[in-house]
């Protein structure tokens, strides 16, 4: 799995979106997010398939990001991490 490049990130767009409304976060390069200064969120794919990394109580964790359903979760698991 590799890190997703601007291009790959068109197909999760309306996730990025959502993301981009969570307070707290910036985006300060496509798909890569942070909290003041610290990474708190970026993408892999591999073909057709995203993960999601999210710094959670300071350590790395990987989740799946391609479905509707694992993109909710993931955003629930996001603003978790944010409070």
């Amino acid at each position: 799995m590799r890190h997703a490049r601007p291009e790959d990130l068109t197909q999760i767009e309306p996730l990025l979106a959502r993301v981009r409304q969570l307070g707290g976060v910036i985006e300060r390069k496509p798909g890569t997010f942070y909290r003041k200064r610290d990474a708190i969120l970026h993408f892999h794919t591999d073909g057709e398939a995203f993960a999601a990394d999210v710094k959670v109580g300071g350590e790395w964790q990987r989740f799946p990001a391609t479905t509707p359903t694992e993109q909710a979760d993931l955003l629930g698991i996001l603003a978790a991490a944010l409070d």
